[in-house]
C-alpha cells in the first residue's frame, strides 16, 4: 500500500495501474493528463475517522460530536 497521494500519481503516470481519491483530495494533486472519473452509488461510501485529544472540554467540541451524531443517526433512519 503506497500511503502518499503524489507517489500513487506518479506510480499511475507511470502506467502502473489505477488509484482511488477522495474527490477533494485532486485539488492538491496534478492530475493533468491523467483522466479522473468521480464514482457514485451506495457502493461509493467511504468511511472516516474524528481524532480529538481525550481532556478536550471545549464546548464546540462537544456540540459538533452531537450534531454529528444526530446526522448519522437520521441518515441511517433511526432519527433521534
Amino acid at each position: 500500500m503506497i500511503r502518499s497521494p503524489r507517489r500513487q500519481i506518479g506510480l499511475v503516470r507511470a502506467g502502473f495501474g489505477i488509484a482511488l481519491f477522495p474527490e477533494s483530495s485532486l485539488l492538491s494533486l496534478n492530475t493533468e493528463g491523467l483522466l479522473t472519473r468521480p464514482l457514485a452509488g451506495p457502493a461509493t461510501e467511504m468511511e472516516i475517522v474524528g481524532v480529538w485529544l481525550a481532556e478536550n472540554a471545549n464546548p464546540a467540541l462537544r456540540r459538533f460530536l452531537e450534531t454529528i451524531t444526530l446526522a448519522v443517526r437520521e441518515s441511517q433512519g433511526q432519527g433521534s
